[in-house]
């Protein structure tokens, strides 16, 4: 690792080790593992992230950043990534992580959005047995084949599950011990205040999918972008295994509507219909965040996507008009282009009203009956983001944050 990486905000993180760490031994076999959604382009709206100056919006453009991060964890053994865009992966990516020891594979979403997840892996420590990629829709259609409802109930289902999202599995033989290791690589429906129930059968049929394809009694991790929040009932799934009250009596505030519901004026929800899906059986699933920390870590996500906040008291503070030409003067809100990096002012930003997306998206699960976590990697702290305002920007390239857990095979 760089020592001038290091005094990088971006890099500025503290290790916290598991108090059983001295055990479970911290030699040559324990594997680390980073997870990271890097944000796609595709996904950054004209008017979106007013904060990200110009120069540090396309995906290219922040390669060098995210790139410093990486090197300075070039500890890892498997790299998975969200928001990959399928050229970038290909053309850029791949080949510069292949001449640090890295081998790729990479899943585009559904419905043509260019891109998706993807697994790297360090070829001198692993071997790839063999992969499965999928997504949650087809999966869904698929399992409603055997279910005996209504037809139109069933088109109802598929329309609620028509989301691009993806999953990744990915099996491995470790070279050093021999032992397997299977790899979950996911990103979640995010839009939880519409279709929370989605979300979490999603990470259901996740877990249910992974114990198919692991190597029978095997080592799993799960990570990825589940797009839900501590609090949630995903997340109350994936640790319990089925769901509590609680959670299926939120989960029932979102009917699923039907054309025979209408017509008979009731409402049917996905975890009454469909009640044996929302389940798994894993027994001894955990999260290394919250095993390690006690708790999750306060936020993995850190931006808003529109600003309006920063926009009115950066304007004011700038006096925007100066900056703009007589024909670019309207009422219409500022684009990032009126906003050049020149006139980045880190204790303005530092002043401003905290971004309304603070919030812990992002996770890596794994059996602990299989496997010991070591410890973790402390997320950025608010005070290395606040001089940005809000990710991503000119040291941050995305709106998530880098995470990195460490675990040894349970038994060596």
């Amino acid at each position: 690792m760089s020592s001038s990486n290091q005094e990088l905000p971006s890099c500025q993180r503290e290790w916290k080790a598991s108090s059983a760490s001295s055990i479970a031994g911290t030699g040559d076999d324990a594997v680390t593992v980073i997870l990271y959604n890097i944000l796609a382009a595709i996904h950054i709206k004209p008017r979106g992230y007013p904060f990200c100056p110009a120069g540090f919006r396309e995906t290219l453009e922040r390669h060098p950043q995210l790139m410093v991060e990486l090197r300075h964890h070039d500890d890892a053994d498997i790299v998975c990534l969200q928001e990959v865009e399928t050229d970038y992966y290909h053309q850029t990516l791949l080949p510069e992580l292949q001449k640090l020891g890295y081998h790729g594979v990479h899943h585009q979403k559904a419905l043509g959005i260019r891109e998706g997840v993807a697994t790297f892996y360090r070829s001198e420590r692993f071997r790839i047995e063999k992969q499965e990629t999928g997504h949650f829709k087809d999966w869904i259609a698929e399992k409603l084949v055997g279910e005996q409802i209504d037809a139109a109930l069933r088109e109802a289902i598929k329309s609620r599950a028509e989301y691009e999202t993806p999953i990744l599995l990915t099996s491995f033989t470790c070279l050093k011990t021999g032992r397997p290791l299977t790899v979950a690589n996911v990103h979640l429906v995010w839009q939880t205040h519409i279709v929370p129930d989605l979300n979490t059968l999603q990470a259901a049929l996740a877990l249910q999918r992974l114990d198919e394809f692991s190597t029978q009694d095997g080592p799993c991790i799960m990570c990825g972008d589940f797009n839900h929040q501590p609090v949630m009932p995903g997340y109350q799934l994936i640790r319990d295994g089925f769901l509590d009250n609680e959670s299926r009596m939120h989960l029932r505030k979102f009917p699923l509507f039907s054309g025979a519901d209408v017509k008979h004026g009731k409402e049917s929800c996905l975890v009454d219909i469909l009640p044996k899906w929302f389940c798994h059986s894993f027994k001894h699933f955990k999260s290394s965040y919250a095993e390690i920390q006690g708790e999750e870590p306060p936020f993995t996500c850190y931006t808003d996507n529109y600003g309006p906040q920063w926009i009115e008291d950066y304007t004011k503070h700038n006096r925007l008009d100066g900056f703009l030409e007589e024909s670019e003067e309207s009422s219409d809100p500022p684009t990032p282009r009126h906003f050049p990096l020149k006139v980045m002012d880190s204790s303005l930003n530092s002043s401003i009203a905290p971004p309304c997306h603070i919030q812990t998206l992002d996770y890596i699960w794994y059996t602990a009956e299989k496997l010991h976590c070591l410890g973790v990697e402390e997320v950025v702290k608010k005070e290395e983001i606040a001089p940005y305002w809000a990710c991503p920007n000119q040291v941050f390239p995305s709106d998530h944050l880098l995470m990195k857990a460490k675990f040894a095979f349970c038994g060596l």
